[in-house]
C-alpha cells in the first residue's frame, strides 16, 4: 500500500492505495469493531471502501494528534462522525480513499476522488453531496 500524508491549509490530507488483492473482510478486520458493524450487511465492494475510508481517516487524526481509538461512525446522510472538535471529509473509489481532517471551526472541507478519465457509466452525484444553494451556484459552469 502507499499512502500520502500532507499539511494542506484545510488540514491533513490522507491519501492511500488499497491493492485489489486486499478483501473486504481482511480490511474490515483492520478498523473498530463498531464500524465494521455498520457493514456486516452491505456488499463486499461497499464494506471494501468503507473499511478503507476509515483507514485512512486514522492515518489523517493520527497526523493531527487526534484520537485515533474510538470507532468513526456515520450520521444520516453518512457523513463520517467524531466525538473531538475535528471535521472529517472521507472520499474512496475503488484502489484509492482519501481523508482530510482539520480543527473544527466555521468552515467546512471537503475532499473527493474521482477518475482521471470518465467512467462509461459515470453518474452524477451533485444531488446526493451538494446543497441546493451549491447547485444553483454551479449551474451555469460548464
Amino acid at each position: 500500500m502507499t499512502t500520502v500524508v500532507r499539511r494542506t491549509a484545510f488540514g491533513v490530507l490522507t491519501v492511500e492505495h488499497f491493492p485489489s488483492s486486499l478483501s473486504a473482510s481482511s480490511l474490515l478486520a483492520r478498523i473498530h469493531p463498531e464500524e465494521a458493524a455498520l457493514a456486516h450487511a452491505w456488499g463486499e465492494r461497499r464494506q471494501r471502501t468503507f473499511a478503507m475510508g476509515r483507514l485512512v481517516a486514522r492515518s489523517a487524526l493520527a497526523a493531527l494528534g487526534g484520537d485515533v481509538a474510538g470507532p468513526i461512525l456515520h450520521d444520516d446522510r453518512g457523513a463520517p462522525l467524531l466525538a473531538a472538535a475535528l471535521s472529517l471529509s472521507l472520499s474512496h473509489k475503488d484502489e484509492v480513499a482519501a481523508a482530510l481532517v482539520e480543527h473544527q471551526d466555521s468552515s467546512r472541507i471537503g475532499v473527493d476522488v474521482e477518475p482521471l478519465s470518465p467512467r462509461e457509466h459515470a453518474r452524477d452525484i451533485a444531488s446526493h453531496v451538494l446543497t441546493e444553494r451549491e447547485r444553483a451556484e454551479l449551474a451555469h459552469l460548464d
